[in-house]
C-alpha cells in the first residue's frame, strides 16, 4: 500500500515522504495513529508542504534536544537505597527510576528507553550512563547511588578516592594502553 508520511517515523521514513508499506502496517498503526495517509493525487500534491513542515519540526526537535543535552550533561543525581554493610543494595536501580527522577527534576520527557543502563544498578557508588536523546545526540549524566541516611557526597567522595588509588596502584596498566594506542595510530 502506498502512503504519505505525515511526520517521522523512525526507521521507516520522514514525513513527506511517500513509500509502499505493507497493508497491515498502514492499516493497524500507521493510520490509526495520523502517521500517514493513503497516497491519493490529492495527498500527492501536498508533499512539498508536508515536507516543509517536517522540516520544521525535526529542526525544532533538534534545537530542544540540544538545549536538553546541555542542560543534563554532567549533572548527578542522587538515589537513595536501602544496602547491606557490603554494598549491595535490597533491590536495584533501573532505567525507569533514572527517568522518572530526571523527568521530576528537570521538567523534561525523557523515555526510559533513551538510557542507556545495561542492566540495573545493584551497588552503592557513582555510576555514569550515556542518555540517547535524539538520533545522534548522547549525553552523560552521573548517578550517585547511597544507603539510607548518608550523603551523597560521601559516596562520591570514596568513588574519587577508589580511582585515585586504582590509578596509582595501575600505572603499568596506563603505560599499556598508551603503547596500544601509538600502536593502533601508526
Amino acid at each position: 500500500m502506498k502512503v504519505v508520511f505525515l511526520e517521522d517515523v523512525p526507521g521507516v521514513a520522514q514525513g513527506g515522504e511517500v513509500k509502499n508499506v505493507k497493508i497491515g502496517f498502514a492499516r493497524n498503526y500507521l493510520l490509526p495513529k495520523n502517521l500517514a495517509i493513503p497516497a491519493t493525487s490529492e495527498s500527492l500534491q501536498r508533499i512539498n508542504s508536508l515536507k516543509k513542515k517536517s522540516e520544521e519540526t525535526r529542526l525544532l526537535l533538534t534545537k530542544n534536544m540540544n538545549e536538553l543535552s546541555q542542560k543534563l550533561n554532567g549533572q548527578k543525581i542522587p538515589f537513595e537505597a536501602r544496602s547491606g554493610s557490603n554494598g549491595r543494595l535490597f533491590g536495584s536501580i533501573t532505567d525507569s527510576m533514572i527517568a522518572t527522577q530526571l523527568n521530576e527534576k528537570f521538567g523534561c520527557n525523557i523515555e526510559r528507553k533513551s538510557i542507556q543502563l545495561s542492566e540495573s544498578i545493584r551497588e552503592v557508588g557513582v555510576v555514569e550512563i550515556p542518555i540517547n536523546l535524539f538520533r545522534d545526540l548522547e549525553t552523560k549524566i552521573s548517578v550517585i547511588v547511597h544507603p539510607v541516611g548518608t550523603d551523597p557526597s560521601e559516596i562520591e567522595k570514596l568513588a574519587e578516592e577508589k580511582e585515585e588509588t586504582d590509578e596509582q596502584n595501575n600505572p603499568q596498566d596506563q603505560v599499556q594502553e598508551s603503547q596500544t594506542t601509538e600502536e593502533e595510530s601508526n
